[in-house]
């Protein structure tokens, strides 16, 4: 940063003296000694993520180093079949969130298209083009209607400027800009001395010195801000669970070993039982199926205009339980529109006018024609856009012959043209009512020019304020017959008002409803005055009686004691800056929330990139865009709801497919265990337990992914985002399961003869799991229930088919150590094996039938 403090309350002259500049700016060789000092006008890229970095990121969760330490140790016992199986799992899991996730991180790129390739400055005490890469502190650059902003700059002259800086404020409309100094204290959006690097002029010309270039600019901080990305909650959660996992398998591996050393076991022989029971107990196939079902819920979020960048982020906004929104050009159109028409005496909507309306026609007339916009070319200032478009709503058209123009200025603050009509000419005028007022003595009513009272004055006051008090940006319009030469504006007639504001969205409110259905809380935040904020929230629902509007000046007085106290109360946060959003973001997530941040400016683009989901829309900025984890196409906020139902929907399946992988496999960890303790010899190979998780339990696993959405997942709260994937209630599920799976494959293995005793173990495993697999597609609802996942019926079939082709192809026989079975073993393992749906059966109608049992097996 070149210069410290507030510069906006500093005199014009200290600043020049400060930067050794001056009115006539720096000299070409001065200029070229501090772009050598300095740098060029660039915002710089900090580590960039390489496409080696993305693929080297998909083996570092816990969970795939895991099963990386597996395929080693199966490798140092000689069995090479597993551990390829294993790496090539893990290779193609890689590949899956490595084309998810290319081209992710650009944020930074694109801030910089934000710079122009030429801009006019003085130097040499003449002007000039210079590349906008070359200005240095202390050029004094001269924009005009058109120019984007080159870098931060003090205004020293200024002519009817406004300024766009919505994608830096989130103001809708442009921001009017002088050279006088101002008190300190002021939010970025209130620096009306300055002019910000990105932003465009909208109106007027401005001479500026540059004290600010690069990264020290107001842009240049964000993009140090945004350049951040933690673990989404779900990453996480995935983490934790094969944490536990490990645990487990190290404990238990332990605890046989230890047994079978105390009971003078060889100990090479306990090493391989410990190997096989951590090979049984470390589902293989999760991270893929796992990346799998984030890629089918990334493809139909996609169906629904939602584009997801990273595939954890799909299931993290199922779990979000605050979402703070953007006002302008999120719950807005970023569009003024006329609302509200007022002539004398009578207030009418902008549906309701008609041009035969008595005073109707000459208001519009005067927005359509004291008006420098183009409606086709949506060219010009916003709120004259709005006026024109206004008048085309109602019917009311027309051209003149414009013979003079008085434009708008910040001390009259109207405007004025005289246009020539069949009948001669007429002045017409806009601007603030106060302003207008005072050039008026007289006043249209219904069809007759009358005296302006002061009565009739009060009574325009009023609804002014009344339309304030609505946060309604108004108009009043004023005209008079007027004679060649004579431009004044005075003696005018009074014809009306005209109020507008930036509309909600069609369809915003009826989704916010929707997420107060579901458990999730909707705030703004905006950059916008807090009576305008307040009024749309209002409006849409997101603001309620008691609730809490807190603006940046509020905030930045408030410790973090304060506001950790009124966090839960605000709905509304209005006029701050971008570090704002950041402290609130972190502020919600110390109170336990997980947070989905929309916006579409450059100044959201930190708090996207700091929220647990940053939800961008397809309209914004590139950086907002780039800076996201998932991209409104439609830019409707009705699309943010459709993709929390999908979001829970992936979770819900990610916790069906968990459940069932990890019943299977502690059924297989129970099985060895349990023989171990008793006596009996292994029950099961390796090889036969590769076979369970990968192949045969694999596809059904993978087709769970593709089960339909249950009903009523958006009439329930959130997933609590600091809850385990496996919460206590599925560790006893998973325990109980696996328990019987254990007992009743030994009890069948002890009961049979023993040339076939390991194909009846390896067998019932495999139909424990096939039946299994039908109890997991709901918590709640009958396993006979109509099953609607077609993919779900050939994946069994599928895995039954291997299944009899390990026991009847004689050289597999040979691979997998088993032998033919007669149609009695079957029917006898049938037998057994269902078991497991008879249990669950009664479980879930324990749950149906009361709440509390409901409640008690809800998972």
């Amino acid at each position: 940063m070149f210069m410290e403090g507030e510069l906006y309350a500093q005199p014009v002259d200290d600043i020049l003296e400060t930067l050794g500049s001056s009115r006539e700016g720096l000299s070409s060789s001065e200029a070229s000694a501090r772009l050598a000092s300095y740098g060029p006008n660039v915002l710089t890229e900090g580590k960039r993520i390489t496409p080696f970095h993305i693929f080297v990121q998909q083996f570092t969760s816990f969970l795939t180093i895991i099963l990386i330490f597996a395929a080693i140790i199966s490798i140092g016992v000689g069995e090479l079949s597993d551990a390829v199986l294993i790496i090539v799992i893990l290779l193609g899991n890689a590949l899956l969130g490595f084309f998810q996730e290319y081209k992710a991180e650009q944020a930074l790129e694109s801030l910089k298209e934000y710079l122009s390739l030429s801009t006019p400055v003085i130097r040499d005490g003449r002007r000039q083009h210079v590349d906008a890469k070359q200005i240095v502190p202390g050029d004094i650059v001269v924009l005009e209607a058109g120019d984007t902003v080159p870098a931060d700059a003090r205004i020293l002259e200024a002519s009817n400027v406004s300024v766009d800086e919505s994608m830096l404020t989130g103001e809708s409309l442009p921001a009017e800009k002088h050279a006088r100094q101002l008190p300190k204290g002021q939010l970025l959006a209130d620096q009306r001395n300055m002019a910000f690097m990105g932003t465009n002029v909208v109106r007027g010309t401005l001479k500026g010195i540059v004290v600010e270039t690069g990264m020290g600019t107001a842009i240049g901080s964000i993009a140090t801000l945004i350049d951040t990305r933690e673990q989404t909650y779900f990453q996480k959660k995935l983490d934790a669970l094969a944490k536990m996992l490990g645990k487990a398998v190290m404990l238990i591996a332990l605890v046989v070993f230890a047994l079978g050393v105390y009971s003078n076991e060889p100990i090479i022989d306990m090493v391989l039982i410990s190997l096989s029971l951590a090979v049984a107990a470390i589902p293989e196939g999760l991270p893929a199926v796992v990346t799998i079902t984030l890629s089918i819920g990334v493809r139909g979020m996609a169906r629904l205009n939602a584009i997801v960048k990273r595939l954890p982020a799909a299931e993290t906004l199922g779990s979000c339980t605050v979402i703070c929104s953007d006002k302008t050009g999120t719950i807005t159109k970023n569009k003024m529109t006329v609302r509200s028409l007022y002539i004398p005496e009578r207030e009418v909507s902008i549906d309701e006018a008609s041009p035969d309306m008595v005073g109707m026609r000459i208001l519009l007339e005067t927005g359509l024609y004291c008006n420098t916009a183009s409606l086709e070319e949506k060219t010009g200032d916003p709120t004259e856009i709005a006026l024109l478009d206004a008048a085309k709503r109602v019917g009311v058209t027309g051209t003149c012959e414009r013979v003079s123009l008085t434009p708008f200025d910040s001390d009259r603050k109207r405007m004025s043209v005289t246009c020539r009509h069949e009948d001669g000419l007429r002045l017409y005028c806009k601007g603030a009512p106060e302003e207008v007022l005072a050039a008026c003595d007289r006043v249209l009513v219904e069809g007759t020019v009358l005296s302006l009272t002061d009565e009739d004055r009060a009574r325009i006051i009023n609804k002014n304020d009344d339309y304030a008090s609505r946060a309604l940006r108004v108009l009043a319009c004023a005209y008079r017959p007027t004679e060649p030469g004579d431009d004044m504006e005075e003696h005018l007639i009074f014809v009306g008002l005209q109020a507008m504001i930036d509309p909600p969205k069609e369809g915003v409110k009826e989704a916010l409803h929707t997420c107060r259905r579901a458990g999730i809380r909707v705030i703004m935040i905006t950059g916008d005055h807090a009576l305008t904020a307040q009024a749309i929230a209002e409006e849409v629902g997101i603001y309620e009686d008691d609730d809490l509007v807190i603006t940046g000046h509020q905030l930045e007085a408030m410790n973090e004691e304060t506001l950790s106290t009124r966090i839960d109360r605000v709905s509304v946060f209005a006029r701050v800056n971008p570090e704002h959003k950041l402290r609130i973001v972190e502020m919600l997530r110390r109170h336990g929330h997980v947070i989905a941040m929309t916006g579409d400016g450059v100044n959201d683009a930190p708090a996207l990139k700091s929220a647990d989901i940053g939800i961008a829309m397809n309209s914004g900025t590139d950086v907002s865009k780039d800076a996201a984890d998932m991209i409104l196409l439609d830019d409707n906020f009705t699309t943010i709801v459709n993709s929390v139902k999908e979001g829970r929907h992936i979770f819900d399946n990610i916790r069906k497919f968990v459940r069932y992988l990890l019943s299977t496999n502690f059924g297989e960890v129970f099985t060895i265990f349990l023989a171990s303790i008793v006596g009996f010899p292994l029950p099961l190979l390796a090889v036969q337990i590769l076979w369970i998780n990968l192949l045969t339990d694999g596809l059904p696993a993978l087709a769970l992914a593709f089960e339909p959405r249950e009903k009523g997942v958006m009439e329930r709260p959130p997933n609590k985002p600091h809850e385990n994937i496996v919460d206590r209630i599925m560790s006893i599920n998973i325990a109980y399961t696996g328990l019987i799976m254990a007992l009743v494959t030994l009890a069948l293995y002890d009961y049979v003869p023993q040339y076939k005793a390991m194909t009846y173990a390896f067998t019932t495993l495999v139909l424990f799991q096939l039946f299994n697999v039908f109890n997991c597609r709901s918590t709640v609802t009958s396993v006979f229930t109509r099953v609607q996942n077609k993919l779900l019926i050939g994946a069994v079939a599928m895995s039954f088919v291997l299944q009899l082709a390990v026991i009847y192809i004689k050289q597999l026989n040979e691979v997998f150590s088993t032998v033919p079975l007669s149609l009695g073993d079957w029917a006898l393992m049938a037998a057994a094996t269902s078991s497991i749906v008879i249990v669950e059966e009664i479980r879930k109608r324990l749950g149906i039938w009361t709440s509390a049992g409901r409640e008690r097996f809800k998972q």
